[in-house]
Formats: structure tokens, sequence, C-alpha cells
């Protein structure tokens, strides 16, 4: 609710970009009540409990219509700029000579592990009977997420697949299938922060406090999906470190929360 008013307030001061800013508006509004009433009364409880991973999607694609509302043009020469006095160069040009078709593969598969982050440890947790914890895992997520995506409206980054000369990164079958996904809902406008990393931390955070002994094999997943975002052309490195910033402090920041409001 905290994030649908605050994506009000920006469309609400930035109307002018926004020629159907009440639709927009009323809209939210709408949106508000029935994610409140689905968290309080929905049927079946499954649908009650686990409605970020069927809402969360509807936000994201929301954001499509409104990564130039603050902005008028994206912002990538801003970034390749700060990457270049930083580093020399952009930074995805550092790997393009180490393209392989097995590192192709690799990076593809790392990043779209990323779909599996979610839902499983989701879907795991409310089959064990692990209500609270999936709540708790849950509203990390989101948090992390709906960050992101406000940062898509306030700093509007195509990302590398856009702004520089393409790269051919021929792979295998999970190569095909990630760039068919790719293809079909990816964001132009969604690489600052990365929220694919985002969320690869807070898994990794949720996975360590759950499986202590795992840690190392948490932490290279994460790791690895960072860098791949960089070798795929997914990202530029300034979002991936965004995107890991955002994604170690949300859980920390939830604890917080967590001790005077707990999940229900």
């Amino acid at each position: 609710l905290g994030y649908l008013l605050a994506l009000s307030a920006l469309v609400v001061a930035f109307r002018s970009r926004a020629p159907r800013w009440p639709a927009l508006v009323g809209g939210h509004a709408l949106a508000g009540l029935g994610v409140a009433a689905l968290a309080t009364w929905g049927r079946p409880r499954p649908l009650r409990e686990l409605y970020p991973l069927f809402v969360l999607p509807f936000a994201y694609e929301e954001i499509g219509w409104l990564v130039h509302l603050v902005w008028p043009r994206f912002l990538d020469p801003w970034v390749q700029a700060a990457e270049v006095r930083l580093l020399g160069a952009v930074s995805n040009r550092y790997l393009e000579p180490l393209v392989r078709p097995w590192l192709t593969e690799y990076c593809k598969a790392s990043y779209f592990s990323y779909y599996l982050m979610v839902p499983v440890p989701a879907l795991w947790l409310y089959l064990r009977g692990e209500r609270q914890e999936c709540c708790r895992f849950l509203t990390r997520v989101s948090l992390a997420l709906c960050a992101s995506y406000l940062l898509f409206v306030l700093v509007p980054v195509a990302g590398p697949r856009f702004f520089l000369p393409p790269v051919e990164l021929r792979g295998y079958w999970i190569t095909r299938l990630q760039d068919a996904l790719t293809a079909m809902g990816a964001l132009k406008g969604g690489a600052m922060p990365s929220s694919h990393v985002a969320v690869a931390f807070v898994f990794r955070d949720w996975a360590s406090h759950r499986l202590p002994r795992l840690r190392p094999l948490w932490t290279f997943a994460a790791l690895s999906l960072a860098a791949s975002a960089v070798y795929t052309h997914d990202h530029y490195l300034l979002d991936v470190v965004a995107g890991a910033l955002l994604g170690l402090a949300v859980p920390r920041l939830s604890r917080r929360g967590e001790e005077r409001w707990p999940c229900a």
C-alpha cells in the first residue's frame, strides 16, 4: 500500500507527463483496496497468503507506462559516462572478449535462477506450514521489488542491450529459453537498480539463515547472477551494485519492522 501511495504521489507531482493521471491514481486506490481485502479476507487461503506472487508482476508491467514520468529520456549516457570515469570503459566491454557458448549458457542459466528464488522458497514454506516465515520472506521480496520499481521511475535506465552495439551470445536451450522470456517481458527502463540482483541477495540472506552451512553456496549463487547480468548485457555494473546494496539493506531494515509489526 505504501508503494501505491508513493507511486500515486509521483504521478500527481509529474501529471503533465501522465495525461491519464486521474485514472492512474484511481486505479491505484482500487488496487490498494483490492490488495487489502485480499490480504485480509481472501479465499482460498493460499491466495490470501501468497498474493504477492500474483500481484507483483502486474506492478512490474505498469512501470512500463511510467518510465518517463520524471525524466523524458533514458539516463544510460550518464551511467555509461560514470562507468568510463570509474573503470576506464563501460563494464560490459570488459567481458565481451570472454564470450563463449558454454559460458553464455551458464550465465543465462544463472540469470534464469531468479525466477526460482521467490516462488520455490515461498511455496516450500507454505506447504510446510511455516506461514509466518513465508510471510516474512515474501514481505522482504516485496520491499525489494517495490523499491526497485519506484527507482525505475526516478532513474530510468534502459540497459546496455539497448545502448551498446549488440553482441552475439550463442548458447543452448537455456539461452533460448531466457532470451524468449526477455523478449516477452523485459522492461525497457527497468535496469537501475537490478531487481534480479536485489532479489538474489534477499534470497541469499534468507537461505543463509535457514541453511547456514550452505552460506557459501547461496553467496556464490547471488554473485554469479550479478556477474551474469553484466555478461549478458542485461545490466551495467552500476545497476548490479545498486541492486546488491538494496538486497543487502532490505532484510536488515525488514527485521527491525518485524519486531514492531510481526506477521499475523
